[in-house]
């Protein structure tokens, strides 16, 4: 790809043109990638009106990724006014795959994340589990960390760190780095596994590698 320079010299205004024509053409992941570039000034001038833009059409033509990021625009209030009730309505609709070929499971995460801080609907830990439940299932692994971590806590669902090992297990191995840090810390106390010093650091080392600042500094 000209955009991350994959196999030539990277061309961020040639991979701008690029998007544009496809988006134009009617390939609506064109659209979505043309704004995550305005989004940053990549390639093209910060415009964050202007990815708001691209995404809303991208995601009113069924590309889920578009749906996503116009849903963290409004949560976020980038280049539209803030509106998170918006942005879970965008969220849940995806999720549900109204407008998509099939829903979207990372799409069921955010929204199960808004459940679970009550940020633009109800609070309700109980709901959050449920969409993060549907986010893993669908192969999304921070849904898999997040619903992990509520059968840890006990909130939204019956405290069983059993299983919230399994599932902070399945995270990890689907490349969740906080899944990784988080399992790695249930074998280090021997909390719903067996404690296992070694194992503990093998994990906590992965999720220090994956980028999880937590797994760094419980490996020290």
């Amino acid at each position: 790809m000209l955009e991350e320079g994959r196999g030539k010299a990277t061309d961020t205004k040639r991979a701008a043109d690029l998007y544009r024509q496809s988006c134009d053409g009617g390939f609506w992941q064109g659209c979505t990638n043309l704004g995550w570039m305005y989004q940053r000034g990549v390639g093209v001038a910060l415009d964050p009106a202007m990815a708001a833009s691209l995404y809303r059409k991208a995601c009113t033509a069924g590309d889920a990724g578009g749906c996503m990021n116009l849903g963290r625009c409004y949560k976020d209030g980038f280049g539209v006014p803030a509106d998170p009730r918006a942005a879970a309505d965008l969220w849940e609709r995806a999720c549900k795959g109204q407008g998509l070929r099939v829903p979207d499971p990372p799409c069921c995460t955010n929204l199960g994340w808004l459940y679970e801080i009550g940020e633009g609907v109800t609070k309700d830990e109980g709901r959050a589990a449920e969409f993060y439940e549907q986010g893993c299932d669908g192969g999304n692994s921070m849904g898999c960390t997040n619903l992990g971590r509520l059968y840890f806590l006990g909130r939204g669902v019956k405290k069983d760190a059993v299983r919230a090992a399994a599932i902070l297990n399945k995270a990890c191995e689907d490349g969740d780095a906080w899944g990784c840090t988080n399992l790695g810390v249930m074998y280090r106390d021997g909390q719903g596994v067996d404690q296992d010093e070694e194992r503990a650091r093998a994990l906590l080392k992965r999720g220090c590698d994956g980028g999880d600042n937590r797994g760094c500094a419980s490996t020290r």
